[in-house]
């Protein structure tokens, strides 16, 4: 059971994936995080998340997993947003050429904690 999930991206991707780990009952609270505010509250008015953030760096702040649901091209400079929390900017270039490459998710952590899906 996760307690505490941060989504980044609360668009139809994540917000799916999010949904989907809320009816499985495997999430206790999910903050989420849009670039786009309206898109953050219509994910809290629909129930996807429980808590929306102003930021991507407050969202995942004691998070037990981060879900990162952004534009490939996008995904680099979240990376960079959350990076207090991370040591992901030293490797974020090498991840997303693996993303590119493969088009397979991968598993971080952060802070030795928080799982993070890229």
């Amino acid at each position: 059971m996760v307690n505490h999930l941060a989504l980044i991206g609360c668009g139809l991707m994540g917000g799916s994936f999010a949904m989907a780990l809320k009816r499985a009952n495997v999430v206790n609270r999910i903050v989420g995080y849009s670039k786009s505010p309206l898109t953050t509250e219509r994910a809290c008015k629909m129930g996807i998340i429980d808590q929306a953030a102003e930021s991507a760096l407050l969202a995942v702040s004691g998070a037990d997993v981060v879900l990162l649901a952004v534009p490939v091209a996008a995904t680099e400079q979240t990376l960079k947003n959350i990076h207090p929390l991370s040591d992901f900017q030293r490797n974020a270039k090498a991840h997303i050429k693996r993303l590119k490459k493969t088009g397979k998710p991968a598993v971080l952590t952060v802070n030795g904690r928080a799982s993070v899906v890229v």
